[in-house]
């Protein structure tokens, strides 16, 4: 029956309908699952330290969101759609933290059942695209990355070296296939497992400069790969179309011009739900044409672009948006910096969970399926403690 619910579950990433805005069956079913804890349980108040202080926090992130409505006389369905982000986002929270209390429900096996699910469903769809399924529709790549890790958890083995190949091979043909951001996700995850499990660089210091130096060679590999047209011709025409003074690997988010001074003009308040100002489009514009005078660009829509959780956050709800996932993300390092200090098992699966949650947090919108699955992953990263591995059956 348990499995059931881990299929029934993975299976609704998939499936969506339109109701104001894109309604996913995940959604439904985190609603279904929050009813249901809130009926069966009478301990609503006997809440752990991070659950505690994460649900305050989008509390205060859902009133700071009514009142940037209010001011800046969004729409009825607009502040609707804003609103039911968070909404959805409290929900998903408060379902994962009391699903893990649950001694039959394991958070590890929800997360393993949905790249299951992703795998199975994108090799069987209609119209099957390899080339898109593997960047796109869920992330093929990720889940393939994902399953390997789980492989490790799951047989109680820490990483050795067969399995940094593995991952690095895997973030090499990423890069060959045109998904850059699997390649720098996978080279980070090997870059750190050296760092910390075969130098035992623990401290926080050492850490951010060997950081810097794997930043800066990573980028100077990549540049050279550029300039002698190693790459594929679909993905050298975006990186020249999309180069800007952020660089190579971050060149593609130049919504980050718009969403700071989106941000300067309403910092307390922001601009509202799906707030639009031609300005800030045009901002944009006018940034990467420097760079590439050929560049496409459409102007047909004044919607403020920020391409980030934590800024779209701060641009359409205010400062306690941006409040909300720089906690997260503050609290996602303290949890790591004590992982690493034991060479636990499931250290492996945490470090690349967190690379792929910074960088979401980061330079990825939120929206869709992403307002569960990054609650999911943000509670397995925080709870995951020296336990016992469970035995995983099918």
């Amino acid at each position: 029956m348990v499995n059931l619910f881990y299929i029934l579950f993975a299976i609704s990433f998939s499936f969506k309908t339109n109701f104001i805005g894109d309604l996913y069956l995940s959604q439904i079913f985190i609603v279904l699952i929050s009813i249901y804890f809130f009926l069966k349980n009478s301990d609503h108040l006997k809440l752990i330290s991070y659950e505690k202080k994460i649900l305050f926090l989008i509390i205060l992130w859902f009133f700071n969101q009514i009142v940037s409505d209010l001011v800046n006389q969004i729409s009825f369905n607009n502040s609707a759609r804003g609103n039911a982000k968070i909404v959805i986002t409290y929900l998903s929270f408060y379902s994962f933290f009391k699903l893990s209390k649950s001694p039959n429900i394991s958070l590890i096996k929800i997360l393993l059942w949905i790249c299951i699910v992703n795998l199975f469903l994108m090799f069987t769809a209609y119209n099957y695209s390899f080339m898109f399924s593997w960047k796109f529709g869920g992330g093929v790549s990720l889940s393939i990355s994902l399953i390997i890790f789980f492989n490790q958890y799951y047989k109680n083995y820490l990483t050795n070296n067969y399995l940094l190949i593995l991952i690095f091979g895997l973030g090499i043909l990423s890069l060959l296939i045109g998904t850059r951001y699997v390649f720098l996700f996978n080279a980070l995850f090997v870059f750190y497992i050296i760092l910390f499990e075969k130098f035992s660089i623990k401290q926080t210091i050492p850490i951010v400069l060997s950081s810097l130096i794997f930043y800066l060679f990573i980028t100077n590999v990549y540049e050279m790969l550029i300039v002698n047209e190693l790459l594929p011709n679909t993905l050298l025409e975006k990186q020249i179309s999309q180069n800007s003074e952020l660089g190579v690997l971050l060149g593609g988010r130049g919504e980050i011009y718009s969403s700071y001074m989106a941000i300067v003009d309403a910092p307390i308040l922001g601009h509202g739900s799906w707030a639009e100002n031609c300005d800030y489009i045009y901002a944009i514009y006018d940034q990467k044409i420097l760079f590439n005078p050929n560049v496409k660009f459409d102007l047909s829509n004044c919607l403020i672009k920020s391409h980030s959780v934590i800024l779209g956050s701060w641009v359409n709800s205010g400062i306690f948006g941006f409040m909300f996932w720089f906690y997260i993300i503050i609290i996602l390092i303290k949890k790591l910096i004590i992982k690493v200090q034991t060479n636990n098992v499931s250290l492996a699966l945490l470090i690349y969970l967190a690379i792929t949650l910074s960088w979401d947090i980061i330079f990825s919108p939120y929206g869709g399926t992403r307002m569960v699955y990054a609650p999911l992953c943000i509670v397995i990263i925080l709870l995951q403690n020296n336990e016992k591995i469970p035995h995983f059956k099918i």
